[in-house]
């Protein structure tokens, strides 16, 4: 999560609903990478979701007979995609999966997590089966969007150079459909989110929530453009 620019600052809001920095689950993240980074097929962990975007709830139950009865929407958690290189893992290989598990059993923040496989076999792999359907923007999008996004540790640039060569491969019009898909994917997790936001950020006007989601498009759009060298 290093060298993040100016306007990355505005999409990835690292802050609480009230604006406090989520400092535990930013320990979390750090603490989590740290554990999985003796697996020599993980490359890192990419956050979405509340925890990220500035609309976390902080509210815990005060006692325990209230947890049982406290809504899941309020406790503490956070929401990562868990990135991996299927190539440097063993078929019969599972102890990333099974560590994973094992720490979220002691964590103090519930962690929802999501696999992705980001080698770039996958990724050649995916584009090929886009050919074959005409569809490449279609097969290969959800792996490179975790990768567009703000991830931990310092392995993933070197997957982000590999795609780079690979799109450069393909058509203009192939590589402007990916871009186009990508965009169209985060928008669209970002207006499911919409509902969460007005009720969180009950201050807040319904125009203004559309008109942060807006902002955030146009964020969305210079973050693709940046990580994959998109010229005008």
């Amino acid at each position: 999560m290093k060298g993040e620019s100016s306007f990355e600052d505005r999409l990835y809001i690292l802050r609480d609903k009230g604006g406090e920095i989520n400092r535990e689950e930013i320990a979390e993240l750090k603490d989590l990478h740290n554990k999985l980074s003796k697996h020599e097929g993980f490359v890192g962990l990419t956050p979405f979701g509340s925890v990220v975007s500035g609309y976390s709830e902080k509210t815990k139950p005060s006692s325990q007979s209230d947890y049982f009865s406290y809504q899941a929407d309020y406790l503490p958690d956070i929401d990562i995609y868990v990135l991996y290189d299927s190539s440097k893992i063993y078929e019969w290989d599972h102890s990333l999966t099974t560590d994973l598990e094992e720490i979220e059993k002691t964590e103090p923040i519930k962690i929802h997590h999501i696999f992705r496989d980001i080698s770039i076999q996958t990724v050649r792999e995916l584009i090929s089966l886009g050919i074959k359907k005409n569809d490449v923007a279609k097969f290969v999008t959800p792996s490179l969007v975790e990768i567009t996004q703000m991830v931990t540790g310092d392995k993933i640039e070197s997957y982000r150079q590999a795609v780079r060569e690979i799109l450069k491969e393909l058509p203009r019009d192939v590589q402007k459909q990916i871009f186009d898909e990508m965009l169209k994917l985060l928008v669209k997790r970002d207006d499911l989110s919409l509902g969460k936001r007005k009720k969180r950020i009950p201050k807040k006007s319904s125009e203004e929530h559309q008109q942060i989601l807006k902002a955030r498009k146009k964020l969305w759009e210079e973050r693709i453009k940046k990580i994959w060298e998109i010229e005008e």
